[in-house]
């Protein structure tokens, strides 16, 4: 079953009718849930730096580790 509006007729086919009727309710996290999807972003990016270094690709390794530095900072 879907949560998505059902599609009306009119200048775009298929398109949802009213205002913010495109939407579907949002998942709502926990403070627990967030910090888990922080700390497996970092740990992605930090894999990624490793293997950009290994193929010799500094700057897209400078580049994740700067998003390293970001994402630390939450």
């Amino acid at each position: 079953m879907s949560v998505a509006p059902a599609s009306v007729g009119g200048g775009i086919a298929g398109s949802a009718g009213g205002l913010g009727s495109g939407e579907v309710a949002r998942l709502l996290l926990s403070p627990e849930a967030v910090d888990a999807l922080i700390q497996r972003e970092i740990q992605e990016r930090r894999d990624a730096v490793a293997l950009y270094l290994q193929l010799g690709r500094p700057e897209e390794a400078r580049v994740l580790s700067a998003q390293v530095d970001v994402l630390l900072a939450l």
